[in-house]
């Protein structure tokens, strides 16, 4: 029997068709789910471990590769031998023995490897349907040194400025510090100005941050004054320092009353206690006088007797 033309692009239509359904019911569209799973900090030297997890639904695997930024540098194809390949990137350091369709090891990661990582996924034939997705990995330098404290001048008492300034050193990201007094946070009205932080050579950054005001005695605890800095990075790194100043014990200004009653009255104890010194010195000053005369009287009389005596022995 003879089939007319239309009679087989009918047919054709209709196989074409059900090849179709049968494809959307072996795997329904939209059903390939991806999610990356890593730290979202690694301090600088360790290890990092990226996780793709995905459900393929009832479609095998045909490959998964990985992105830093837009440049692959890993893929795994299990149809192929070795399933694993790696792409170089300077700086990155790929563990292949700890790397497989599910999880990517990267070994002594370094400060150039923040980035955006990306892992892609796509499922086999027939559809060879592909989800990617993106997250940011943030690699951390700690500071080289707990806070530094730097104060102003020492000693220092109840009404002295006091000057201070906490210095964290090298780290990346610049560490956040906060200024504490007596273990309670400083007055913001105390900070001399914003954190500043300063880029240094090798990509890493110095934060400072200084504190000045006026002491008064509700500073000192038995005499004792603590500062405290601290130093933080995110949720990774969490140290500070701590100085202690002893209140100087310089002599106080007394207070003046103004008591002019007793203004006088010390005025003329004064002016009496210098008239009675001053009698005093007359009177001896009168005495030693009187004494001098007499002496003198005495000795000229004694000197007349004798030139008297010494005349009548010459005259026998």
């Amino acid at each position: 029997m003879e089939l007319s033309w239309t009679t087989l692009v009918v047919i054709m239509v209709g196989l074409v068709t059900g090849v179709r359904g049968r494809m959307t019911d072996y795997r329904p569209y939209g059903g390939l789910n991806v999610r990356v799973e890593f730290p979202q900090y690694v301090k600088a030297g360790e290890t990092a471990v990226l996780k793709c997890k995905y459900d393929l639904g009832s479609d095998p695997l045909y490959a998964l590769k990985w992105y830093k930024g837009n440049q692959e540098f890993y893929r795994y194809t299990p149809k192929e031998m070795p399933p694993t390949k790696s792409f170089p990137i300077v700086g990155l350091q790929i563990d292949l023995s700890q790397s497989d369709a599910n999880q990517l090891t990267l070994k002594k990661v370094d400060l150039n490897m923040t980035a955006k990582y990306s892992c892609e996924v796509t499922v086999d034939f027939p559809e060879f349907t592909t989800e990617v997705r993106t997250a940011v990995l943030y690699v951390v330098a700690f500071p080289e040194h707990r806070p530094e404290i730097v104060i102003g001048k020492r000693p220092l008492a109840v009404g002295d400025i006091l000057d201070a300034n906490c210095t964290s050193y090298r780290s990346k990201p610049a560490a956040n510090l906060t200024w504490l007094i007596n273990g309670d946070l400083a007055n913001p009205s105390y900070l001399t100005s914003p954190q500043e932080n300063r880029r240094e050579w090798n990509s890493r950054e110095t934060s400072s941050l200084g504190l000045r005001f006026i002491l008064t005695p509700s500073h000192f605890i038995q005499g004792r004054l603590t500062l405290g800095c601290i130093a933080k990075i995110h949720n990774m790194y969490h140290h500070s320092s701590e100085t202690t100043i002893l209140e100087d014990d310089r002599p106080k200004i007394s207070s003046v009353v103004d008591n002019s009653s007793s203004a006088s009255n010390n005025g003329n104890n004064r002016y009496k206690s210098s008239g009675s010194t001053h009698n005093h010195f007359s009177v001896a000053y009168f005495l030693s006088t009187k004494s001098l005369k007499m002496f003198s009287s005495v000795l000229i009389h004694s000197y007349v007797i004798f030139i008297i005596h010494f005349s009548h022995l010459i005259a026998l």
